[in-house]
């Protein structure tokens, strides 16, 4: 599965004003960040590691700054697959996240597939 129609749904859905997806957008769109990143990593891993696809998402973030040259970016994607879980697993006392903290993630996603695309 390729990151970008996933991460494409996301921007429409933080970047919309649809009534249908009033209560739900944030939510929705943290999913969809979170299948993006998971995606990218995915091709990543298939063209330099394959093995590494098939550990859980966890140690697949552990292994990342030892594969890709940038390792704030592996950091910074480290922190935005966790915080996307985070958000994705809430409590209903909890507050979606922002338009800001979406868009910091989908940055993220961004920066990881241009960092990640093949040669």
């Amino acid at each position: 599965m390729s990151a970008a129609p996933a991460a494409s749904a996301a921007r429409r859905l933080i970047n919309g004003s649809d009534p249908a997806t009033r209560f739900v957008w944030a939510r929705a769109a943290t999913h969809l960040i979170r299948q993006a990143l998971e995606a990218t990593l995915d091709a990543f891993w298939a063209r330099r590691a394959p093995g590494v696809a098939s550990a859980p998402m966890r140690n697949q973030l552990i292994c990342l700054p030892f594969y890709l040259p940038d390792d704030t970016l592996a950091k910074r994607a480290a922190w935005a697959w966790y915080a996307a879980s985070q958000a994705g697993h809430h409590q209903g006392f909890e507050m979606a996240p922002t338009s800001a903290d979406l868009l910091a993630w989908l940055d993220v996603v961004d920066a990881l597939a241009l960092a990640t695309e093949p040669a």
